[in-house]
């Protein structure tokens, strides 16, 4: 009886350092992505000053003047100086376990490309109605994951990617918008990235929902994913990026099912 419960308690202890180890691993890993919104470089802008892509892409974040309660970002910026806005955080969505496999088959059928890219360069601004930033992507293709065949694109092509959130530089003051459920692109660094096409401007967007990513960070031998969010990877947010990416090609095999999902 004295032996089974030594065992017992020294498999509480494993037990326990591997919960403090793994919640200082995630606690690390939220606060390099905070450091990295802070430090990141701020577009210069003049509020009304858009491309025509940009104004198209524009359209697709005008869901967040909700957040704002109809207030305009130049308004918080003549009274507050910088500003910091946060998008809130909604209800998190439980979804059941799923193996990476079936997960990146689903992902593959639903995404109109995926693509390993490099983050050239980004520019960011406010939408159209002042509330709120996104932020364009200039990205070269480095492999082709699933080919988009209403716009195919080859190795070394470069495209747009548009996401919600950014920094910018206005009337010499810094905003930052950030969406926490959604994390962000770096420049100068690679990702592995499921898109919808964005048929008016070229560009593309990503789509995954409030529980499951599409984006994912590629550094050296491990693959992340660039939010929070519960799948596929979980709390610890990260795999081995050989393991991850042989998978990911393997889903290219499957055929997809009417409706995005695989067979």
């Amino acid at each position: 009886m004295k032996k089974l419960s030594t065992k017992i308690a020294l498999c509480i202890a494993v037990l326990a350092v591997a919960i403090i180890s793994t919640s200082a691993t995630i606690q690390q890993n939220r606060q390099k992505k905070i450091l990295s919104i802070l430090s990141e470089e701020a577009t210069p802008i003049q509020e009304g000053v858009l491309t025509e892509k940009q104004k198209e892409h524009s359209k697709i974040y005008k869901g967040y003047a909700s957040i704002m309660n109809g207030r305009k970002i130049k308004g918080l910026i003549a009274e507050r100086g910088d500003v910091d806005i946060w998008a809130p955080i909604g209800l998190e969505l439980y979804m059941p376990p799923v193996s990476l496999d079936k997960y990146l088959q689903t992902l593959t059928c639903d995404a109109d490309a995926a693509i390993i890219g490099f983050v050239k360069s980004k520019s960011s601004n406010l939408v159209e109605s002042g509330t709120f930033l996104f932020t364009d992507y200039e990205v070269t293709v480095k492999e082709i994951l699933k080919e988009n065949a209403t716009a195919p694109a080859h190795p070394g092509d470069e495209i747009t990617i548009t996401r919600g959130g950014g920094a910018v530089r206005l009337n010499k003051r810094i905003v930052r918008a950030i969406d926490p459920s959604l994390g962000r692109l770096e420049v100068g660094r690679y990702y592995l990235l499921y898109l919808k096409y964005i048929p008016a401007t070229g560009g593309y967007r990503h789509f995954a929902n409030e529980a499951s990513e599409d984006s994912f960070l590629l550094d050296g031998g491990t693959i992340s994913q660039i939010s929070r969010k519960q799948l596929p990877l979980g709390p610890r947010n990260q795999a081995d990026a050989v393991s991850f990416l042989s998978e990911a090609r393997n889903a290219l095999t499957q055929k997809c099912k009417q409706g995005g999902a695989r067979k």
